[in-house]
């Protein structure tokens, strides 16, 4: 079978575009990328084999973590999926409405709500009389710019109406650049993981991402954790929490070190983590270019 990769779709979005710079910069040669409709879509797609790899947004420099990707890494490590290459994906966005709609007209602005808050001010600025309106993918928000209707075909009032996403929108939905590079910070950028499970080899250059419980009733617990690494020398680069989603006050803590698995100061370090709580693996891969 044809090596086949999964990400949030649909065509359009900013998911496809991280996975055509993989092709390009890693990727099996003669990858597919396959489009799903949801993130549990996309998960269940690699469970089930349907394909042997996913693209999955990890955090964005602007808004944070994507939770939903992290929650379903920790099921995942129980399958012997694992984080298996990363890459940054700069974020550019643009204005885009129908031929023939003017800047000045533009009375309604679509798009998914990480591109709408990360042009926030830019909107304020420009259209602070303009409604804005959440879509599930940038993709279709700029398909229901051109179709005047929603695609579960409730009309609209968007005659007058423009979408905010990636700039390939406008050449895929025929739709002219009102703005070009309106996110607010001209540094925004979205850090992508592809999840499969092979297995990477050390490149002296390489993140290793872990999960791991802290104890609530142990005061001091966490600190005690993290200290492990310090003792070894491993510098950590991140570090976050998620409920575990088990009782109220119970935490999956995330972190990111500097090492890959197979490096013997870090195999020791988780082993002796894991002697102290529950942990699981979620990958090491090389670290990509910021």
């Amino acid at each position: 079978m044809a090596y086949r990769l999964g990400y949030l779709g649909p065509e359009g979005t900013f998911s496809e575009e991280a996975c055509k710079v993989y092709q390009k910069n890693g990727a099996p040669e003669g990858a597919e990328n396959i489009p799903f409709y949801s993130h549990q879509a996309v998960f269940d797609a690699l469970k089930s084999e349907q394909v042997k790899a996913i693209m999955t947004p990890l955090e964005n420099s602007e808004e944070g973590p994507v939770t939903p990707s992290w929650d379903f890494l920790v099921q995942a490590s129980d399958l012997g999926f694992h984080i298996e290459y990363e890459l940054i994906l700069p974020v550019d966005l643009a204005l885009m409405a129908r031929p023939g709609v003017t800047v000045d007209q533009i009375i309604h602005i679509y798009s998914h709500p990480q591109p709408l808050e990360q042009s926030r001010r830019f909107i304020y600025k420009h259209y602070p009389k303009a409604k804005v309106q959440p879509f599930s993918s940038t993709a279709l928000a700029a398909a229901a710019v051109v179709a005047v209707a929603e695609p579960n075909d409730r009309p609209l009032n968007n005659e007058f109406s423009a979408c905010v996403g990636p700039k390939s929108l406008a050449e895929k939905f025929n739709l002219n650049t009102l703005a070009e590079s309106i996110q607010d910070n001209p540094n925004n950028s979205t850090r992508f993981g592809v999840v499969g499970r092979q297995k990477t080899k050390p490149t002296g250059n390489d993140k290793t991402s872990l999960a791991f419980a802290a104890k609530r009733d142990v005061p001091g617990s966490l600190v005690d954790h993290l200290a492990i690494f310090k003792e070894a020398n491993i510098n950590l680069t991140s570090i976050m929490s998620r409920p575990a989603k088990t009782q109220l006050g119970d935490y999956w803590f995330f972190i990111d070190l500097e090492g890959h698995i197979e490096d013997e100061t870090v195999v020791n370090a988780v082993e002796k983590l894991k002697s102290k709580t529950t942990c699981k693996y979620l990958g090491s891969y090389p670290k990509a270019a910021l």
